[in-house]
This record gives C-alpha cells, sequence and structure tokens, in this order.
C-alpha cells in the first residue's frame, strides 16, 4: 500500500511546511492539499515559526498558484500531521504535539529518535532532489493528474527549479522526468525565477562577497550576509561562490534576534554538507541536509556570552576546521589502508 493511501484513513488532515517555507516545501504542501481535496478528505496548510512569509516571490507563488496556506502558533483541529519538506523533530520545523504524524521529506534523515518514535507515516528518501517530485511521484502511482489542479504544476515546477540552483545540479532521473512532465504556467514560472532577489539585497549579497573570509589551505570560504537578510539569499550566495574554481566549501550566515542562520554549499566529495551542519550546530542549534547542500540555526541563549558575532565566528572557524581537517585525514587513512 503507498503511503497515500494510508494516509486516506484519516478524516482531517493537517499539512504543515517547515518554518519560513520555501517553494519546495509550498508546493509539496499543495499537491499533498490538492490530493485530499480530490479524495473529498478536509485538509489544511500551515506553518508556524518566528518569522512570517514575506519574500515577494514566494508571496507571488501563494497567490498566483493558489495556494492555501495559513501562519499560526496551535496546531489546528485534526486526525493526522503531516509534515513536508522537513521531519518532525527537526530544528527547522515547529513541534506540534499531535496524535498521529506523517513525515514526507527529501532530506537526510535526523537523529532525533524521540521524535521519531512519534512518527506513524514515514517516506524519506535522500535521493530525490525536490520534496515536489516526491509529492509528483506518489500522485501518479495514484492515477492523479497533476494538470487537473490549477496553479499545481507551476508550483512543482518552481520548486524544483529552487532546490536544484536554478536546475544548474538537475541530475537524478526521477526529477527530470517530471520536470519534462509537468505543463506550467510559463509566464508565471518565469516570473517567478526572476524575482528571488530585490535591488537592496543584490547590494547584500555584493558586500558579503567583499568581506568574505576564505582558508586558502583546504579552500573553503565564510561569507557574513546582512543582518536580518531573508535566508534564501544565504542558498543564493553559497551557491554562486561554488563557481570559483579554488572555493570547495561555502558557509553564508546572517544575524537575527533569536539565532544566526547558515546555509552550506560544497563541491568536494570528501567533505559532506550535512555532516558538517550538524557539527556546526552541536550543542547550540540544528542542522542538516544534503551532501552538497545543508543549512542550519545556531541559537544565541546557548552560547556564553548571548551569541555574539564575534562567539559565533570563533565556533565557526573553528568547528569548520577541524571537521575538514578531520574528513581529509580520514580519506588519506582510507586510500593508505588500501
Amino acid at each position: 500500500m503507498s503511503i497515500l493511501k494510508e494516509l486516506k484513513q484519516y478524516k482531517r488532515i493537517c499539512i504543515q511546511c517547515h518554518d519560513n517555507p520555501d517553494p519546495d516545501a509550498l508546493a509539496s504542501a499543495y499537491g499533498l492539499y490538492c490530493y485530499f481535496s480530490y479524495c473529498g478528505i478536509p485538509a489544511t496548510i500551515i506553518y508556524g515559526g518566528n518569522v512570517r512569509i514575506r519574500k515577494y516571490s514566494i508571496e507571488l507563488m501563494i497567490e498566483e498558484c493558489g495556494i492555501p496556506i495559513s501562519y499560526v502558533t496551535e496546531l489546528p483541529a485534526c486526525d493526522l500531521l503531516v509534515t513536508v519538506d522537513c521531519q518532525y523533530g527537526s530544528g527547522n520545523v515547529t513541534q506540534f504535539k499531535a496524535e498521529h504524524i506523517a513525515v514526507i521529506d527529501h532530506h537526510c534523515p535526523i537523529r532525533n529518535y524521540a521524535a521519531q518514535q512519534k512518527v506513524t507515516h514515514y517516506f524519506v528518501d535522500e535521493n530525490y532532489q525536490s520534496c515536489a517530485t516526491i509529492i509528483w511521484e506518489m500522485l501518479e502511482e495514484e492515477s492523479v493528474s497533476t494538470r487537473e489542479f490549477i496553479g499545481l504544476d507551476t508550483a512543482l515546477a518552481y520548486g524544483l527549479f529552487i532546490d536544484t540552483a536554478s536546475y544548474k545540479d538537475l541530475r537524478n532521473n526521477v526529477d527530470l522526468q517530471m520536470k519534462i512532465a509537468l505543463n506550467p504556467d510559463v509566464e508565471l514560472l518565469e516570473h517567478l525565477e526572476k524575482c528571488n532577489i530585490k535591488i537592496e539585497e543584490l547590494g547584500f549579497i555584493g558586500n558579503a562577497l567583499c568581506n568574505n573570509w576564505f582558508n586558502e589551505k583546504n579552500q573553503w570560504m565564510i561569507i557574513p550576509m546582512h543582518p536580518n537578510c531573508d535566508p534564501v539569499l544565504l542558498a543564493i550566495t553559497a551557491d554562486f561562490t561554488q563557481q570559483v574554481d579554488t572555493v570547495k566549501l561555502s558557509v553564508a550566515y546572517t544575524e537575527n534576534i533569536e539565532c544566526y542562520y547558515f546555509s552550506i554549499r560544497c563541491s568536494y566529495s570528501r567533505w559532506n554538507a550535512a555532516d558538517l551542519a550538524r557539527q556546526i550546530a552541536a550543542g547550540v542549534g540544528s542542522g542538516g541536509g544534503h551532501r552538497m547542500k545543508a543549512a542550519g540555526r545556531l541559537y544565541k541563549e546557548k552560547f556564553l556570552h548571548g551569541g555574539t558575532k564575534q562567539e559565533v565566528e570563533a565556533l565557526l572557524h573553528q568547528r569548520i576546521e577541524s571537521y575538514c581537517e578531520h574528513a581529509l585525514q580520514e580519506s588519506a587513512q582510507y586510500h593508505k589502508d588500501i
């Protein structure tokens, strides 16, 4: 039995995106919402956290694709909570108490065993490049066409676009199959693809790139972004630096009132961005992702002196260098042994 058939047994379903949802989370949630509506099951889409959606491209996607999402501080009445593009118990999603929980995600499995024990239905596969692809494939298996729902093809295509760095990283078969099969609103999709950065945010990126710190020995870079900037800019900036011939690893970060967000991009096979994210955040936050892409947050209250910029910079330098050196030593020992 497919996981969608398993979920149909519930009468009221709440679909939760991670905090400050991105296009992939929204597309995945909307795909599930359309499926449950098709089956006559009441469903709602929600997100929580301390940051409301404020990015123009996200707001435009929600409006033009007709995604009925609501910001909440308490879980609405439901029989099942489904988290999409995130995992129950991870640091990037508000944890609501629910009797039955399902997880659908494409990131590396988290190591919060206590939280995972509460999950009734679980589908996590990091081989997919977007969670939207997982939802599309599930709908295909149920013989439910995405073209029956207004805005869904465009939402799914945009989710894939963002999670594959403007399709530059697009390589997996199922993700490619979805891109080919979808029939999005081309004009709207092109507009969404081209409105990720405001003019003032372009200045933030330029200043950050001019003030980067580069480790020449192991070729990793730290990029301090403008305080309170949209976390999406971290990923965009880190992606850009991976085009530099001598940069194997990039970590962009920004400060807000409660924490520091960071985003990692890695192009070196001997390093794993998700492992590094967890190591950076150990004891002071949370992190995870994929081998080449990861992200996390560092909570100021966890630091001895309240999370000053100097404290956080020192932690980033020490933990990135420690991780890279250890990984290189392990690799050298492995090749020596064989």
